[in-house]
């Protein structure tokens, strides 16, 4: 199997600037969401080494994530999309970095911790349904050039695993059926 057939075409990334930022942020967002539950959640079993405080952090963020998700459609519908965007994805590094300086300060306030884990799901989720019309409407573009399945290719490994490299797992999946079938 060739090296190119194994890997993620990137050339979306070149041929279209729009498209480029937009993936290039959404895939910086969801690696720091990623690193940033992580880190609450090793804080929260520090402070308390409790596993129903850790498990309570998972209510604090679905709530919100369900409701704002649900209120962000209609918004994305009735405004500005790259406003929503933008103001949604400011919140959301703002309630990260006081996530971040809580931390560094040795608070010991569970409230604090979860009232900023909802937060911060609730401005993510908030922007969701804006960013994925956004993502939808550039794939549309991108389709009169010939790059729509490339960027979705790259859209689904931005969603999927943020910065990490094509292994080619699935194409090798793909020949190892066809070998099955065939015998």
């Amino acid at each position: 199997m060739a090296l190119r057939t194994a890997l993620i075409d990137l050339s979306p990334l070149t041929a279209n600037k729009a498209f480029r930022w937009l993936w290039i942020s959404s895939s910086a967002q969801t690696l720091g969401r990623q690193i940033t539950t992580v880190a609450v959640l090793y804080q929260l079993w520090d402070m308390t080494r409790d596993t129903l405080w850790v498990g309570t952090a998972g209510i604090f963020y679905a709530v919100p994530t369900i409701a704002c998700a649900l209120w962000g459609g209609a918004v994305a519908d009735r405004f500005d999309r790259r406003s929503i965007i933008l103001v949604t994805s400011v919140l959301a590094l703002l309630v990260s970095l006081a996530l971040a300086w809580q931390a560094v300060a040795f608070t010991t306030s569970l409230g604090l911790v979860l009232l900023l884990v909802a937060a911060q799901a609730g401005f993510v989720s908030l922007g969701s349904p804006a960013t994925t019309l956004a993502r939808t409407s550039l794939l549309g573009h991108l389709h009169r050039n010939r790059h729509l399945v490339r960027s979705r290719a790259l859209s689904l490994a931005e969603r999927q695993k943020p910065f990490q490299a094509q292994t080619g797992q699935q194409n090798v999946r793909r020949h190892a059926e066809r070998i099955v079938t065939t015998v």
